[in-house]
């Protein structure tokens, strides 16, 4: 049984797929979940601080909207926002939880075989504690939720965004 599921979201890149698997499994197994959005600590100077601050705060907003889309479909969520190396903090929230099941998207493929080392889903796919679902990417393919408000979530979060513009 799939009592706990950790969805490790990367709210700077499309976390639709993730979320919406996520959701199905956790109403097949009627699980709960944590929303879990890692804030790397690489700052690379101070003119990015205020930048990053920024991102950590939407980030943030973010995944309580994304419980609240939970709450409303009938399951529990928590959300984290922990600072550290992704994919070593993925496992280790993973593992203290008592995750049954990570699920994540499919890691970018890097340019170099040593970045292979330091990419956080590769890390994640290697280390865990308990079995890891990786999303494939959907950008190639259409991706029909069956699940409606995912959908009305990121409609919604995308009209926000193109309304700021």
């Amino acid at each position: 049984m799939l009592d706990r599921i950790l969805i490790a979201l990367d709210n700077a890149k499309n976390p639709q797929p993730v979320f919406a698997t996520a959701i199905a499994w956790a109403k097949i197994n009627h699980s709960r979940l944590l929303l879990l959005n890692v804030l790397s600590n690489q700052i690379h100077n101070a003119e990015t601080h205020s930048e990053e601050w920024s991102y950590q705060v939407s980030d943030l907003e973010e995944l309580r909207s994304l419980s609240q889309v939970v709450n409303n479909v009938g399951l529990m969520a928590d959300i984290a926002q922990p600072l550290g190396h992704v994919g070593k903090k993925i496992c280790e929230i993973a593992n203290s939880w008592g995750a049954d099941l990570i699920i994540l998207g499919q890691p970018e493929l890097p340019a170099e075989a040593e970045d292979l080392l330091n990419d956080a889903g590769h890390y994640v796919i290697h280390n865990a504690s308990c079995p890891t679902l990786v999303v494939p990417h959907q950008t190639d393919r259409g991706f029909t939720s069956t699940i409606k408000a995912v959908d009305e979530h990121y409609a919604v979060q995308k009209s926000a965004a193109m309304s700021s513009v």
